[in-house]
């Protein structure tokens, strides 16, 4: 409208990263509604040439309206980043984010093959947190939504928490992962004694010398 009444044209350079950022909270269990008119149709297209995406965790989930815009159909890379408890990061999850097709796979994200995820990180000049980090039971919104990325071949992991890594892998196709690397942060925290066995599978690929 702005540009008519003064005579200008808008043009719209798209770059190849998206950020879908459900960190914050609200004044409700939901964001707001997805935008409409002209700027609908620019998050669309942004959303479909994206090549990388990121999804940060930990707030409130993208209201359902947001699904017929954000479909990354073109993305290879995704990278997930919570700053908050396992709950909190469960909770950020828009359950449409989690639609999968006849074969499994991941309708907003069908052509990843590398993610990387940060879960429980502490820094080198951050505090010890008070509680271990732990997901809810699963099955839950992380575990599905990691579940269904069926083209992953690569994976990295940065954490302070090795019980978080062997939570979100098991329902993972490992089977087809090329790589699988694990960044650990400071006060790192062991595995759970005993450890079940199915979480023999998360021995990582890579470790840093201590």
């Amino acid at each position: 409208t702005w540009a008519r009444r003064v005579g200008v044209a808008i043009e719209w350079r798209l770059g190849e990263v998206f950020f879908l950022d459900c960190s914050k909270g609200a004044s409700s269990s939901v964001g707001p509604p997805a935008v409409r008119g002209p700027v609908a149709d620019v998050v669309k297209d942004a959303a479909s040439k994206a090549k990388i995406v990121y999804l940060y965790l930990g707030g409130t989930p993208l209201h359902h309206s947001w699904k017929d815009l954000l479909t990354f159909a073109d993305a290879g890379i995704l990278e997930i980043w919570e700053d908050a408890n396992g709950s909190a990061t469960i909770e950020g999850i828009p359950i449409w984010l989690l639609e999968v097709d006849d074969n499994g796979n991941n309708v907003r994200f069908p052509k990843v093959d590398y993610l990387n995820v940060s879960l429980a990180h502490v820094g080198d000049d951050d505090a010890r947190p008070e509680e271990a980090w732990h997901l809810p039971t699963a099955p839950n919104s992380l575990t599905r939504l990691l579940g269904s990325l069926r083209g992953v071949t690569s994976v990295e992991f940065t954490t302070s928490s090795l019980s978080a890594v062997c939570e979100c892998l098991p329902p993972m196709s490992t089977d087809k992962l090329d790589v699988l690397e694990v960044c650990v942060g400071s006060h790192l925290t062991a595995l759970p004694d005993p450890t079940p066995v199915h979480t023999a599978v998360c021995a990582p690929s890579t470790l840093p010398d201590t």
